[in-house]
Parts: C-alpha cells; sequence; structure tokens
C-alpha cells in the first residue's frame, strides 16, 4: 500500500495542480461549511446515517485531487478545515496541511486499505536516518539528540540497530550477526503489528512522515502521540545532521528557520488525527493466568495486540508504577469483553491470586445476559478443568489450530458487540 499510495500520489500531482488553477486565488473565495444535502447520497459518497458536513468554495463542494468528496460527520474537523482555507492564498499542494492530509487519507488509505508486508517493513527500517548515525566523534553527542527514539527502544524491548550511513537493501542482513539479524526481526515484527493497530487518520499521518521524512519510526512515534512536536523537529533534524550544539559548522539562523517548520507539520498532523480520527472500539480482552505460565501468556498477548480489533490486557504490561494492583486488574475484569482463563496444571493446584481471579470471572459472568460469551478456558496442556469452569466450553492452545478456534470466539463476541474485526 504505501507504494500505491506514494506512486499515486505523485501521479495525481497533475490533477492537484489543475484543481489549484481552477480555484486560482482563496483570499478573495467564498469558503462554506454546509451540511451535505440528503439527495447527494450515492453521488460518489458511502451510505450514511448521520448529518455530513462538507466545505464549500464560492458555491461548489470541495474535493480531493482524484475527485472524492470531501465529507465527514464532525462538523469541527471541517470547520477546522474551513478555517485553513480562509488563511491560504491557494491550495499548496507541496505543504503538509489538513486539506492535503485528509485528502491523502480519502483517495488512498480509506479505498486502499492494505497491509505493510514485514518484507516492506524492513526495507523503509533499513533507510530511516534516525536508525544511521553518523560515524564520527560527533556520535556520542548525537545520540543525546536521539534519546527520545533509543528511549522508546528500550522501554519496548527492542535493540536500536545503528546501521551505516550508506544505502542499504536487505542483502545487507546477510552480513549480520545471528544476534543482530534476530534483533533486527524482532524490530521489523513491532513496527508492522503497531501499523495495524493504526485507524486510518494515524495510518494517513504514518504514510506522510514516512514518505516526506523517510523515516518511519518518527512517522509511528508521531502518529501514536509517543513523540512532540519539537522532539520530533529536534530528532528529525540530528539525524540530518542538522545540530549547531554538534556539529559546528552548522548556520543557526536556517537550523531555527528548518525547527519551526519541522514544529508546525508535526503540529497540523497532531491536530488532523484529534479532528479527523474515527477511533473504532476494540475488543478487551482479559488474560487471566498463573505467573509460571508468564512465558506462554506473552507468546498469546503478542497474538492477540498484533490483532487490530484486540485490545488484550496483560498486568505486566498494563499496570503503571504506582499504580494499585488489585484496583487495576478488578477494573480490567470488570471492563473486559471476555476473559481468557489460562489453564495448567500448575494453575489449576495453586493457590491464591489466580483462584481469586477464576471465582472473580464466574461472578462477573453470571451479571451478563444468558448466553454471553464472555469466559474461554484456554488449556495450555493436558489438564483437568476446575469445576466452576466445567460448563464452558474450552480450547486446548497447544493442538494445531486452536488460535483461529480462539479468534472465532472472539470474533462471535465482537460481532454482537458491533466492534469491525475486517
Amino acid at each position: 500500500m504505501f507504494k500505491n499510495a506514494i506512486r499515486t500520489l505523485r501521479g495525481s500531482m497533475a490533477k492537484r495542480n489543475s484543481l489549484k488553477k481552477k480555484i486560482k486565488n482563496l483570499a478573495m473565495a467564498d469558503i462554506q461549511v454546509c451540511v451535505l444535502p440528503e439527495e447527494t447520497e450515492g453521488e460518489g459518497l458511502p451510505p450514511f446515517n448521520k448529518s455530513l458536513y462538507c466545505v464549500t468554495i464560492d458555491g461548489e463542494m470541495l474535493t480531493t485531487p482524484m475527485g472524492n468528496k470531501i465529507v465527514h460527520e464532525d462538523e469541527r474537523a471541517i470547520r477546522e478545515l474551513a478555517a485553513e482555507l480562509e488563511m491560504a492564498d491557494r491550495l499548496d499542494v507541496t505543504k503538509i496541511s489538513l486539506y492535503n492530509l485528509y485528502s491523502t487519507q480519502l483517495d488512498f488509505v480509506d479505498n486502499e486499505r492494505q497491509e505493510f508486508s514485514e518484507e516492506f517493513v524492513g526495507h523503509t527500517l533499513l533507510n530511516d536516518p534516525v536508525l544511521r548515525p553518523c560515524a564520527g566523534p560527533e556520535v556520542v553527542d548525537q545520540m543525546k539528540y536521539l534519546r527520545i527514539i533509543t528511549g522508546y527502544f528500550k522501554k519496548n524491548e527492542l535493540t536500536y540497530p545503528d546501521f551505516p550511513q550508506i544505502p542499504l537493501d536487505n542483502t545487507w542482513l546477510s552480513m549480520l550477526s545471528a544476534k543482530g539479524l534476530e534483533d533486527f526481526e524482532k524490530l521489523v515484527r513491532f513496527v508492522h503489528s503497531r501499523i495495524k493497530k493504526l485507524n486510518n487518520a494515524e495510518r494517513t499521518v504514518f504514510i506522510t512522515v514516512a514518505h516526506a521524512h523517510n523515516s518511519p519510526i518518527l512517522g509511528l512515534l508521531l502518529a501514536t502521540k509517543q513523540i512532540t512536536p519539537q522532539e520530533f523537529s529536534i530528532v528529525y533534524l540530528t539525524s540530518l545532521a542538522i545540530n549547531s550544539k554538534v556539529w559546528g559548522d552548522t548556520d543557526r539562523k536556517k537550523e531555527q528557520a528548518l525547527h519551526n517548520a519541522c514544529i508546525q507539520q508535526a503540529e497540523v498532523m497532531l491536530r488532523y488525527m484529534d479532528q479527523f480520527s474515527s477511533n473504532p472500539r476494540s475488543l478487551h480482552v482479559f488474560l487471566c493466568h498463573s505467573s509460571e505460565d508468564k512465558h506462554i501468556v506473552k507468546r498469546l498477548y503478542d497474538q492477540l495486540e498484533n490483532e487490530r480489533w484486540i485490545d488484550p490486557w496483560l498486568d505486566e504490561k498494563k499496570i503503571l508504577p504506582g499504580q494499585d494492583w488489585n484496583l487495576e486488574i478488578e477494573k480490567a475484569m470488570r471492563t473486559a469483553d471476555n476473559i481468557i482463563i489460562l489453564l495448567s496444571n500448575s494453575s489449576i493446584t495453586k493457590e491464591g491470586y489466580v483462584q481469586k481471579e477464576i471465582r472473580r470471572s464466574v461472578d462477573i459472568a453470571e451479571e451478563k445476559p444468558e448466553g454471553t460469551l464472555f469466559i474461554i478456558p484456554l488449556r495450555l496442556e493436558p489438564c483437568e478443568v476446575p469445576r466452576r469452569l466445567s460448563n464452558y466450553q474450552w480450547v486446548d492452545y497447544y493442538k494445531d489450530n486452536a488460535y483461529n478456534r480462539l479468534l472465532l470466539s472472539l470474533n462471535t463476541r465482537a460481532q454482537v458487540l458491533g466492534i469491525n474485526t475486517s
């Protein structure tokens, strides 16, 4: 999808330019926010049940360069877009703006939501400037300004790759050590799984940064709001060796001008996500387990985390330092759509907290309407199912196709709750 989006973006410049010529002077144009007339339903628009809002310029509805009508159900988003156009002289296709971002989403992301392959993610990471620090003595000072990146890697148990500053392709991977290759593949899987979780507005920002700044890592951090506009600018410019505190021959005034421009770009993209995102509800899944089975539950957590529509809950991943452990677990169980109880010979014979969680799960299930698919026992090995869970059909996780069967149950629950699993 990324290749197709970039190729189509470039190919559509002629259409963008023709649109720009058609509206020669936005400063003199009459720009209005309107409710979309009901009779326009079906005219190149998806079916809609709510009021949709649009922008008109001199009485004509604003469209994307590819002719898609620019409409949104949130009036505030359209008002923000109209305000941006009020202060523009023309539709500048070279500028990161609300208009260009929403056009990218409507023209490419909404209509061509294809998944990025791990192979392609790996290729883009190899040439990400924030992963390629300089080879000279300045690298010590340079890394101080990349600490938001290295900190993000450390937080997610990833190894910063420190690629050389030369064009790389997949053949370079053959020169890595076994440990280096393992670390890189883990990074690729992590980025790939996070991209799958992005909604369409977030994915639009990711694509924009990956294209305009050649950095999928910065795109991911900005799309998930893990970096501020100031940090975004400093990291990006430092990765390009534009930092007067590291390289003394840098023109300070030019650096500051670029810094301000990068901040403005990041702020526009954050504002875009705030205004134009639609965050579909995820299926909240609580993982009840024994500490002895932690290595298996982590693997299951990673599998579920890779599903765009599932939000798994695992104590060591979700409870923050200083939070009340018992209170957070109680809240997570109460708000869960499903509780998966992992059973092993260790968990069913162990006294303590896991037995308390099982009892609490059954108590919560009894408060649900009859027939609700809520508790799913998951046997990690051949073991006896506790009596209080014997009424629930279990899944044998150690058998072939078990994960797909588990997903089928979760999918069934999601459909009842109106959660999109596509």
